[in-house]
């Protein structure tokens, strides 16, 4: 699979710029600046910060089985977890420029938000309340924003710009992605939060991109062929 899709990157670049692997990345480090546009989270100890962890610990309590088993599947950051709201035919063996674009922008998505953890440095709840027990693997990073939400939105807004038809279900599907990183018991409302903010305007920063549009506009092209619209 690896290789196909390296193939039909490398393909699709006579459309573009020479291309190089290094080329599929669209953002510079940095960009966008995310501890310039995002609020800060709350300080420890803080009265929301005790009301954020209270939250968690009722999630925890309300729990069920099915509730966890969503959660765990959820901890993957993959496109796989959103193409399924476009429905059977939507494949990722069929979607070779579709899978590199996904996969590119969520490259930028990692790096920047890997910067901003690192600018507050904030603790995961379950290190701060004992009685959390996380469902999922702990998380070593830190806490806000919250990764996966960003991700999810991100998801979201790229195939709801290919599929607007579908737009609607997309975004729900980010949310319940997203959601699931505090009934998991790994984020706090406020990272959830600042996640979702994070992954729109690194979209932003995206479809600003001239470079990015041009592989977008072939991958929807592939994509809508595929689900027959």
């Amino acid at each position: 699979m690896r290789r196909i899709l390296v193939a039909a990157v490398l393909a699709f670049c006579a459309l573009s710029a020479p291309c190089g692997a290094e080329e599929l990345r669209f953002l510079a480090p940095g960009q966008p600046d995310l501890a310039d546009l995002l609020p800060a989270p709350p300080p420890p100890g803080s009265a929301r910060e005790r009301a954020e962890l209270a939250e968690l610990l009722a999630l925890q309590k309300s729990r069920t089985p099915e509730m966890a088993a969503a959660a765990v599947l959820d901890a993957r950051e993959t496109p796989e977890r959103f193409l399924a709201v476009l429905g059977p035919m939507a494949r990722t063996e069929r979607l070779p420029l579709t899978m590199a674009l996904l996969r590119a922008a969520a490259e930028d998505e990692y790096l920047a938000i890997a910067a901003v953890k690192e600018t507050w440095a904030r603790r995961r709840p379950f290190l701060v309340e004992p009685a959390l027990h996380p469902c999922v693997p702990p998380p070593q990073s830190n806490s806000y924003p919250s990764r996966h939400n960003a991700y999810g939105m991100l998801m979201a807004e790229i195939l709801g710009r290919m599929v607007p038809e579908r737009r609607a279900a997309l975004f729900a599907r980010a949310r319940d992605y997203g959601d699931n990183r505090m009934v998991a018991g790994v984020h706090y409302r406020s990272d959830t939060e600042g996640g979702r903010i994070a992954g729109i305007l690194i979209a932003g920063r995206l479809f600003a991109n001239p470079a990015f549009l041009a592989r977008f506009q072939a991958a929807r092209a592939e994509l809508r062929a595929v689900l027959g619209r």
